[in-house]
């Protein structure tokens, strides 16, 4: 339904603007005296059929606040009736159509409507269960075709090379490093001093080859497990 003229709620009741009532009925009598006269003409009661309310909205020309009237719907609408033109008509069968769905709104549900709510909601909610398991079914497709397709990539009948404890303990280090935030450099300092002072092994008093690290130098001395054991136990920590 279309809003002719607003309605809002004024002390938890519907009510109307007169003045904007007064102007959508295109009353050519100043507002003042057009309220003023109908309250008198059809002994509208204060706070019963209407309440007057102070405008404090600042005017361009200045002066006191203005009065405002809230209206009820049934006093708006024996205004917009006795109005006596099309838009009093239009007015009056607007209001009458609000007290209606007002009515219909607050009216308590039969058994017959709370079931019909009822089978409603089952409705819905086998459609939804409905699409949900279209979902999955069309998931749980995509992850067999997927698996079909991963089977079917030749793969090689060769067994995977075991990494070497040197690729061991250079892998631990680089984990170390990266868990910790602490360069790499750092890490094999303190991986060859703690192997000097657990083992006694002193990997940097030995000569080294230009083209060596210290890792070579390490293996080739035949420590490469207690370097193992260093590395993992400084993961474990």
């Amino acid at each position: 339904m279309k809003e002719l003229i607003r309605i809002t709620e004024q002390d938890g009741k519907q009510a109307v603007s007169a003045r904007e009532l007064h102007a959508f009925l295109e009353n050519k009598t100043r507002f003042n005296d057009w309220i003023s006269r109908r309250i008198e003409e059809y002994g509208l009661a204060e706070n019963q059929d209407y309440e007057v309310l102070l405008n404090f909205e600042k005017k361009p020309s200045g002066g006191r606040p203005s009065n405002e009237y809230a209206l009820s719907i049934s006093a708006a609408k024996e205004l917009a009736m006795v109005e006596g033109n099309a838009k009093g008509k239009l007015a009056r069968q607007y209001f009458i159509a609000c007290e209606q769905k007002l009515k219909e709104a607050s009216k308590p549900l039969s058994q017959i409507e709370i079931l019909q709510q009822s089978v409603n909601m089952l409705v819905e909610q086998e459609r939804r269960v409905t699409a949900i398991e279209a979902k999955v079914d069309t998931i749980a497709e995509r992850q067999e075709k997927a698996e079909q397709e991963l089977k079917s990539i030749p793969v090689s009948a060769n067994p995977v090379k075991e990494l070497s404890v040197r690729d061991n303990i250079r892998m631990l280090v680089n984990k170390y490093s990266k868990a910790t935030g602490i360069m790499q450099q750092f890490v094999w300092d303190k991986v060859y001093s703690d192997l000097y002072y657990r083992y006694h092994i002193d990997i940097k008093s030995s000569s080294k080859k230009v083209s060596e690290s210290w890792l070579d130098v390490a293996e080739r001395r035949g420590c490469m497990q207690e370097l193992y054991d260093i590395a993992s136990s400084m993961i474990n920590q």
